[in-house]
């Protein structure tokens, strides 16, 4: 799938795999890595009718380590060795399937990719070491399994928090978000700032309905 700025694409998720977004030209950074042997069905396949070269692919940053996210990893490190970053928090989830992350990243890192500075910002609460991208220049945030177009990330999985969730969307409100780009489903090319105003009305809604005070946020 195309998006309007130059340098960046998008392979959908299909089944049991995550939307992986392609960052770069010539040498490529990937936002996750779809689901176990995803990128050999069709993610590779994909790319290269984008015009790019899955051999190229130097560096994937990993949004969470949920296995439709990490499971393709174990391809793209046959097909070129890219270095892995993740949080700190999940790194050992990465690991355990024989990909060592290179880079361990925090809350208030920035990634560098060409022109564009990737800003990591810590959002628990679909895992604990959910994060989302943010590149301020373009007003565009990588959302993960945080926020969707319309709706927000399951948090009934281990680690999962409903709390922690409403309360990572509320830092998101802080920023200004033109292009909305998360780990599942449709993207929001403009105004996508509404669409998390909409989501965080929606987990305070839930933790309501489960009797959760929301006053700290």
């Amino acid at each position: 799938m195309m998006i309007p700025v130059r340098w960046l694409r998008m392979v959908p998720g299909r089944f049991f795999s995550s939307n992986v977004y392609i960052i770069g030209e010539g040498e490529l950074t990937l936002v996750d890595a779809g689901g176990p042997r995803a990128p050999k069905k069709y993610i590779f396949r994909e790319m290269q009718g984008l015009g790019v070269n899955p051999r190229d692919v130097a560096r994937i940053v990993i949004t969470h380590t949920h296995p439709d996210h990490i499971g393709g990893l174990p391809d793209f490190h046959k097909s070129s060795e890219p270095e892995v970053l993740v949080h700190r928090a999940e790194a050992r989830f990465v690991e355990s399937i024989g990909v060592p992350p290179e880079k361990i990243l925090s809350d208030g890192d920035v990634v560098n990719v060409g022109s564009c500075s990737l800003h990591v910002i810590h959002t628990p609460g679909h895992s604990p070491g959910s994060i989302c991208l943010y590149e301020p220049g373009r007003k565009i945030l990588f959302s993960g399994d945080t926020v969707f177009a319309y709706g927000i990330g399951r948090f009934d999985l281990p680690g999962g928090s409903i709390r922690q969730l409403a309360s990572s969307i509320s830092r998101l409100l802080r920023l200004e978000v033109d292009l909305l780009l998360p780990g599942h489903g449709n993207i929001v090319l403009k105004g996508a700032s509404r669409n998390l105003e909409a989501n965080y009305r929606y987990a305070l809604s839930l933790m309501e309905g489960r009797g959760i005070g929301g006053e700290t946020f």
